[in-house]
């Protein structure tokens, strides 16, 4: 999966209080499998400061 951005993790350097955002509107959570969901860290201005592509396996019981 391509989620449309690769430059290689850090973007800027943080300077205030982070928070990350996984994306995962996009994924089918009813089916099982590993799913690559993209994930933002941004600093309290808005400012994308972290980029990554984190892997979840889902089990459905």
């Amino acid at each position: 999966m391509d989620p449309g951005w690769n430059d290689g993790g850090i973007v800027k350097k943080a300077k205030i209080d982070l928070t990350a955002r996984a994306q995962g509107e996009n994924i089918d959570w009813n089916t099982e499998g590993d799913k690559l969901v993209p994930v933002e860290v941004k600093d309290t201005e808005g400012n994308v400061v972290f980029k990554a592509v984190i892997t979840m396996n889902v089990r459905i019981t």
